[in-house]
């Protein structure tokens, strides 16, 4: 689904997309934002956990990040989780 579609199909006023408003935008190119958050937020129900941030390279994900750690008080609302997984 494409972002703008996306958000045709999402309560604007919902808690997910007041989070989202606050971190970069995901692009049809990448990163994409995917997992039970975004099934949640189709179903107007509230955040009770993370959301899931995919990208296509390391390089995108870095960029990220600098751009995530650029905003006032980030640290505040985002985390960065490492296990084995990601």
């Amino acid at each position: 689904m494409k972002v703008d579609e996306f958000y045709n199909h999402v309560n604007q006023d919902s808690e997910f997309v007041r989070v989202l408003r606050f971190l970069p935008r995901p692009q049809e190119d990448g990163p994409w934002l995917a997992g039970g958050s975004v099934w949640k937020a189709i179903e107007n129900v509230p955040i009770t956990h993370d959301l899931d941030f995919f990208f296509k390279d390391k390089a995108q994900c870095d960029q990220w990040v600098r751009t995530l750690n650029s905003i006032p008080y980030v640290h505040h609302i985002v985390g960065e989780k490492k296990n084995k997984y990601n």
